[in-house]
């Protein structure tokens, strides 16, 4: 998979969480506490995208800058497959600790282990780009934190 399709993939899998979160904050709009929590999640995935989108700019203008990612199509194309698959799961209607367990899953499984494996396999420009947005929010955290005050067991921190 060539650099330009790595970042664009993984911003489609940013904006695919996006709307899997905006799922769980419709699905809790009753009350505004979940709700809200769910709202910051959606923002900061829909910012996850387009930091990936700035990067895909500055790559058409800079076609150097990234030098040659080597990463397999497959990590990347599998993510976006499931996370397609599972918001028609979540349509269907989840309680709020489904919806905390999936969220949880999603970032330990999606974002940390697979975005680490692109950062541990490509380009060092690449690996930063992964590397910056794996640390930009405390996702995880957030939803352990919440998990906890729901009674959700969580096998993460």
């Amino acid at each position: 998979m060539q650099t330009l399709e790595v970042l664009l993939t993984a911003a489609k899998i940013e904006r695919k969480i996006s709307d899997i979160y905006d799922i769980f904050r419709k699905t809790f709009n009753k009350d505004k506490t979940i709700s809200s929590f769910w709202e910051v999640l959606v923002n900061e995935e829909e910012a996850h995208a387009g930091f990936l989108d700035a990067e895909s700019v500055m790559l058409r203008l800079k076609p150097d800058i990234f030098g040659k990612a080597v990463v397999g199509a497959e990590i990347l194309k599998d993510s976006l497959r499931e996370m397609e698959e599972l918001e028609m799961r979540v349509k269907r209607g989840v309680d709020q600790k489904e919806a905390l367990s999936i969220a949880l899953i999603i970032e330990t499984e999606v974002v940390e282990k697979r975005y680490n494996k692109l950062i541990e396999i490509g380009d060092p420009y690449i690996k930063k780009v992964f590397a910056d947005l794996n640390k930009k929010d405390d996702h995880v955290e957030k939803l352990v934190l919440a998990a906890n005050k729901l009674g959700v067991k969580v096998k993460h921190g």
